[in-house]
């Protein structure tokens, strides 16, 4: 049997734009993850990319591989990355090729057959065995086979047209992150008064900040706290303009935000003592400064 040779998977469009994960990607994020899977599959390991971030920066054609992507692949027993849906594809793939590889030889050997009832017809140019190499099958159209089902997937198959044509239901998102939403669109906006925030993207924002108080173990406290001081920052400010930002950068500006605390004014030296009639009401301030009453 010829070895197999898989350059093209199925790309489920509908699937894929409707999954809230690739929703909450910027244009560059979802970039890199298309990217990521098309040299996954290329590869031939079974779909799965080496655990190097220097290689999937190369693969993706960036300098750091954004976390948003990374969440997309886990680690298998074998130490690669493996993105759960694309081997779902690998597998249905393999079988549709096996069977169809399979399908065309036992065709080709039928032909061959000395009991075959069409043994006096001519045989057409390109199916001549002199033409042929004797190892090769026929160029025939292979059998399309249903794909290999998934262990964790519904009895319908991978492929079907039924199954792309009903999206899961979306999640709503939680009224806490709804407020986190409506409270960054309001700071951005105050920013920037020409700013667009539609309602589908604080839509997406709010279930942003839900993964992040679920899967990242952030506060709604803390969550309210970077936004208030992202958008005061002049420097940060005009870089966390959605709320994937913000996950994305939550370390650094948590670490910026707590690691300059604020200073009270220096007080003045102490004044050389004096008597109480002497004083001045500037003297009586000093003196107040420190604590002492007079």
């Amino acid at each position: 049997m010829s070895k197999i040779d898989l350059t093209r998977f199925d790309f489920h469009a509908l699937r894929f734009l409707k999954s809230e994960d690739v929703e909450i990607m910027t244009a560059e994020e979802v970039g890199q993850f298309v990217l990521l899977m098309c040299h996954a599959w290329l590869g031939g390991k079974a779909a799965s990319l080496p655990n190097n971030p220097m290689l999937l920066a190369k693969y993706a054609r960036c300098e750091r591989v954004s976390e948003a992507v990374l969440r997309e692949w886990k680690a298998g027993s074998d130490g690669r990355l493996y993105n759960e849906t694309l081997s779902e594809e690998w597998d249905a793939a393999v079988g549709r090729s096996v069977h169809g590889m399979r399908g065309a030889a036992a065709r080709w050997n039928k032909e061959k057959s000395p009991t075959n009832a069409h043994d006096n017809a001519p045989v057409m140019p390109e199916h001549s065995t002199s033409n042929a190499p004797a190892d090769a099958p026929p160029m025939v159209k292979p059998i399309q086979a249903n794909p290999i089902q998934s262990k964790t997937s519904s009895s319908e198959p991978v492929g079907s047209d039924e199954r792309v044509s009903k999206p899961t239901p979306r999640k709503e998102p939680s009224p806490e992150g709804i407020e986190l939403a409506n409270l960054l669109r309001a700071r951005i906006i105050g920013n920037n008064p020409n700013a667009k925030v539609t309602e589908s993207q604080v839509r997406k924002w709010a279930c942003e900040a839900d993964r992040m108080i679920a899967r990242d173990n952030r506060t709604p406290a803390a969550i309210r706290e970077l936004i208030e001081f992202s958008q005061a920052d002049p420097f940060w400010h005009p870089n966390i303009l959605s709320m994937g930002k913000l996950r994305e950068k939550f370390d650094r500006l948590w670490l910026k935000c707590k690691g300059s605390p604020k200073q009270g004014p220096v007080p003045g030296p102490v004044p050389v003592p004096k008597r109480r009639s002497e004083l001045s009401d500037a003297d009586r301030a000093l003196y107040a400064q420190h604590g002492v009453t007079l």
